[in-house]
């Protein structure tokens, strides 16, 4: 089949219409589908910049966050004490009649004036012994009233020892949480935009392995994304390297 130049022309004219058919109908789906990708783009962006605004730990000049701890209960690794020795018990004296058991003799029959006689020395042997015994009890009571004393006096340096080492330990562990803490503490970037100051003081209790277990809001900011960063503040720190025991905290958060 032979074609003339003109149907040559005419037939290459129709090739390239039908070549070029295809791009308006792409055009048209993309604008038809382009407010949904605007729409989603905008979406994930305001997502994402939400997520990095409320994780953000770092803060700016101008900005600070202060951790002041309030109080510690620590429980300590309890030491052997030494038993104290007790004080010696004075021996129990038992007052005993001092006379003389009296025998008795057989009745004999005397005369009328040697009976007279014979009572006026036996007076005397009584009388000496009624003398003697108070100062017989006198001599066995006196060395009791001097009892030892010496045992009270050595009681007094140990727990003197005892309440200094523990003032030192509650002071180390002090420095140490704070220090700990320092690391993780954050100020919001929301709380930054709006402005929000505020003071919040957390408690806490470790765990021998140093985790943070029932950690609530002993008093609050006013101002729940404050309460929020203190509350993350002690989840982001564990584990702590302090012993098991509770503990208290404030975290203020200011703008210079």
């Amino acid at each position: 089949m032979v074609y003339s130049p003109h149907s040559a022309a005419i037939h290459s004219t129709r090739h390239q219409q039908q070549a070029s058919a295809p791009e308006p109908a792409i055009l048209s789906r993309f604008f038809r589908f382009w407010p949904w990708l605007a729409a989603s783009a905008a979406i994930h962006g305001l997502l994402l910049g939400g997520w990095l605004q409320l994780h953000q730990p770092a803060t700016t000049a101008g900005e600070t966050v202060m951790i002041e701890l309030l109080n510690i209960d620590s429980r300590p690794v309890s030491q052997p004490t030494r038993p104290i020795p007790a004080h010696p018990v004075p021996p129990v004296i038992r007052k005993t009649s001092q006379h003389p058991p009296v025998t008795p003799q057989p009745a004999q029959s005397v005369p009328e004036p040697s009976v007279v006689r014979s009572t006026t020395p036996a007076a005397t042997p009584i009388a000496t012994v009624a003398q003697a015994a108070p100062t017989a009890l006198s001599a066995a009571i006196e060395p009791v009233s001097h009892m030892p004393a010496a045992a009270q006096p050595a009681i007094e340096p140990q727990q003197i020892k005892a309440a200094k080492a523990t003032a030192i330990d509650k002071a180390k562990m002090r420095l140490l949480l704070r220090d700990h803490l320092e690391s993780f503490k954050f100020y919001p970037a929301s709380a930054r935009r709006r402005n929000i100051e505020g003071d919040v003081d957390v408690g806490f209790t470790l765990t021998h392995n140093g985790t943070a277990d029932q950690v609530t809001v002993l008093h609050g900011s006013g101002h729940a994304v404050l309460d929020h960063a203190a509350l993350e503040t002690v989840h982001r720190a564990q584990p702590f390297p302090a012993e098991d025991g509770q503990y208290q905290f404030r975290l203020r958060f200011k703008r210079l």
